[in-house]
């Protein structure tokens, strides 16, 4: 079963494991080659990690804090199978209003689930429900893409509505939206879509022959700013331009913070 933000459970398909892992593994390893950068003579470019602490505002204090009283009282006490999953939902809720105060309130999708619940969910068509666009994380994410205007940004959040509401809060700053692209599932549904915007925000160089004549002229890029979710963790090379690659959000993997970051190395 898989625990959904909203607290509820659903039975997903999932690989348990394998009959013949050591046959696999031995396939692999005697036919492949593997070699890291450094043995193949690849010079990485040079990176530097920061964290920036944001205070959240009054709402985002209030409901954190009640969601917090809730999860002690919870996991405190003596607590049952069904409570248990409730203490992870408050978690997950926790995490959302960190990041913005209207994320753990979804507006209805106007349907009825098999149980007879309604579901709420934000997606990038209701994104533009929301009461207000901006918060503090967002606000300090555009100052800091402001400050330096002549390279790429990548910027890596699972929730699509956080999507708009940053590309949002970017053009309302003086950002063209023209200059921002966005990759997740609803804008980019294709691997060739995908592709494209890949291609259309590193640009290319000029082409020379021997002779040092031109044989293709550059291409600018026509994205400064992608803002991606899950889809572009893998099959999507960002390197050329970027220069900075923004976490809004942290998954539970540190694996998945290698994956984003190695779409600008």
């Amino acid at each position: 079963s898989n625990l959904k933000p909203d607290g509820t459970l659903e039975n997903r398909a999932a690989v348990v494991g394998f009959r013949a892992l050591n046959d696999m593994r031995d396939g692999v390893y005697r036919y492949g080659d593997f070699k890291d950068a450094i043995e193949v003579g690849l010079k990485l470019p040079e990176s530097t990690q920061r964290r920036v602490f944001i205070p959240m505002d009054d709402a985002q204090k209030a409901k954190y804090k009640s969601y917090r009283d809730k999860y002690e009282s919870i996991v405190t006490g003596k607590m049952q199978g069904k409570e248990r999953y409730e203490a992870l939902s408050i978690l997950t809720k926790m995490a959302l209003v960190a990041l913005h105060p209207e994320l753990d309130e979804p507006p209805s999708l106007g349907k009825v689930s098999k149980k007879g619940k309604e579901i709420k969910k934000w997606t990038w068509e209701n994104a533009d429900m929301v009461k207000n666009p901006e918060c503090p994380k967002l606000r300090e994410a555009v100052r800091l893409v402001l400050e330096k205007l002549d390279c790429g940004h990548i910027f890596f959040v699972e929730n699509v509505a956080i999507h708009k509401w940053l590309r949002a809060v970017l053009i309302a700053a003086g950002i063209s939206a023209e200059r921002i692209a966005v990759l997740n599932a609803d804008q980019a549904p294709t691997p060739l879509m995908r592709q494209e915007i890949a291609e259309a925000f590193n640009g290319m160089p000029a082409i020379y022959d021997e002779s040092g004549a031109m044989v293709q002229e550059a291409i600018l890029p026509k994205y400064d700013i992608v803002i991606c979710n899950s889809v572009a963790y893998e099959g999507i090379d960002l390197q050329i331009r970027t220069c900075r690659v923004y976490h809004l959000d942290l998954p539970w993997e540190p694996a998945t913070i290698q994956q984003r970051n190695g779409r600008a190395v």
